[in-house]
């Protein structure tokens, strides 16, 4: 396989990492955490591909030594496919941390409650409220 064959495998497969990343970016936003999760493992299985086809380039060399048979569009094309796939994660990152921040605020909320009620329940407290004059 030449050159050129190896860099088209890496574009088709950062291309299928690209879109990987927008779908668990939208199943993100929509909350579902099952679906972002199926794409995370889709996404390792294909950097899995990735490094497997990098490994591949490493071990087979080009006949007659001549390295400068990339072409420049297909590597300028890889090297936009990355940065687009960085920035789809940036937005991703992003979406988990406001995610469990607000995550965090309704645990918080919770816990508040909680305590109010165990005040209310204590058990060496007469029948009736906290506010109700139980004698009489």
């Amino acid at each position: 396989m030449g050159t050129n064959e190896w860099l088209q495998v890496d574009l088709d497969l950062y291309d299928q990492m690209k879109k990987l990343a927008e779908k668990q970016r939208n199943a993100l936003m929509a909350d579902r955490l099952d679906e972002f999760m199926l794409h995370c493992s889709r996404r390792q299985s294909i950097q899995n591909a990735i490094s497997a086809n990098r490994k591949g380039q490493r071990t087979t060399g080009v006949p007659g030594g001549k390295k400068g048979g990339k072409s420049r569009y297909e590597i300028t094309r890889v090297v936009q496919m990355i940065e687009a796939v960085q920035e789809m994660d940036k937005q991703i990152e992003g979406l988990i941390s406001l995610k469990r921040e607000a995550l965090m605020s309704r645990m918080k909320e919770i816990r508040h409650v909680q305590k109010a009620l165990r005040g209310y329940r204590k058990p060496n407290r007469e029948v009736g409220g906290r506010f109700f004059e139980s004698r009489g």
